[in-house]
């Protein structure tokens, strides 16, 4: 699912080798460009904007949805939005953060024992592989602000609220996939988030197929690394740097799942030793095997080859965007 940007209730299940049609009319008719003028500092693939455009078509998004919530009777609490959202830490493939390893290993510790008072809880490591396309906006704070609202509504109510929100099934919009892998997006045009989403992009039609398109360009991308014998090389090398430490993993997560594993066998103490011990050990072969260096220079290259060879299909996607912003200030303004 791509960022609020695009539809934020669309979902594909695949992605297809073959090209899709250009998002808008006005990308089938935009496949030149001008090589020679500087190219802006987009935000990502996904968010052809700089980023404090970007910034502001997301709080845009989230204050007209607020909006139509209360035009409906419904409370809708904004999640608070970083000054610079789209701001993201090196990408990497190693589920270890080598920067902290050492100090907090997979962060397991530090979810189980409440941090102690001043101490940020936003610290602990939250597991997963990194994405290639880090435009989401990372957040300190992953909990729902609505849970406390949520919590005071009735089981009908609560549904009622999420139909208000995102829509119900009777009212959705659907672009079929194309090609082999290619996933359906879809859209549940009678809640909220697609009457802005249309109220901003005007055409939701040509917004699922841009969300088409970044999944398809995304898994590209993926495909492109994982080809590259430079990543394969540095991930063996990596399995190679584990095994002669004793520790036989079949998966890059393998060091995670034994140092869970401690705190299911082990006194607290003791675990919290041996994930320390485990993740170091994990951090220094990462260090030694190149694989998150070799990783994020692949995904630069990966960038780049995308970048010219959907050159015109992302400008329309930038044409798309950055009427957004312009509409939204409008709707903005109009109170």
């Amino acid at each position: 699912m791509t960022l609020l940007l695009v539809a934020c209730t669309s979902q594909t299940s695949g992605t297809s080798n073959r090209p899709v049609e250009s998002t808008s009319e006005e990308a089938a008719t935009s496949t030149s460009v001008t090589t020679d003028a500087p190219k802006p500092s987009f935000v990502g693939i996904s968010t052809r904007l700089v980023a404090d455009d970007a910034r502001f078509l997301l709080v845009a998004q989230q204050t007209l949805i607020a909006r139509c919530m209360e035009e409906r009777g419904f409370l809708y609490i904004i999640p608070e939005i970083p000054e610079d959202p789209f701001d993201q830490p090196d990408r990497r493939w190693t589920v270890v953060v080598p920067e902290t390893a050492a100090e907090t290993g997979y962060g397991l510790y530090a979810r189980l024992v409440p941090p102690a008072e001043g101490d940020d809880p936003s610290q602990g490591f939250q597991n997963g592989v990194s994405d290639f396309e880090g435009d989401m906006p990372p957040g300190t704070d992953t909990g729902d602000p609505h849970g406390d609202y949520l919590n005071t509504l009735s089981e009908d109510e609560m549904q009622a609220w999420m139909a208000a929100l995102t829509g119900t099934a009777d009212h959705a919009t659907v672009v079929p996939g194309e090609g082999e892998g290619g996933g359906d997006a879809f859209i549940f045009t009678d809640g909220c988030v697609a009457q802005v989403e249309g109220a901003l992009y005007g055409d939701v039609v040509a917004l699922l197929k841009t969300d088409q398109l970044i999944a398809q360009i995304r898994g590209e991308q993926s495909e492109r690394v994982a080809s590259d014998p430079r990543f394969g090389e540095a991930k063996r090398e990596w399995f190679r740097c584990m095994s002669a430490e004793g520790f036989d993993v079949e998966t890059f997560g393998g060091g995670y799942d034994l140092a869970q594993s401690g705190y299911e066998e082990l006194p607290l103490e003791e675990a919290r030793v041996f994930e320390i011990e485990i993740a170091t050990i994990d951090a220094a072969c990462a260090k030694d095997s190149g694989v998150n260096r070799v990783f994020r220079e692949l995904l630069a290259e990966a960038d780049e080859h995308m970048e010219e060879e959907y050159v015109g299909e992302l400008l329309g996607l930038q044409e798309l965007q950055e009427q957004a912003v312009l509409r939204a200030k409008e709707l903005l303004a109009d109170g």
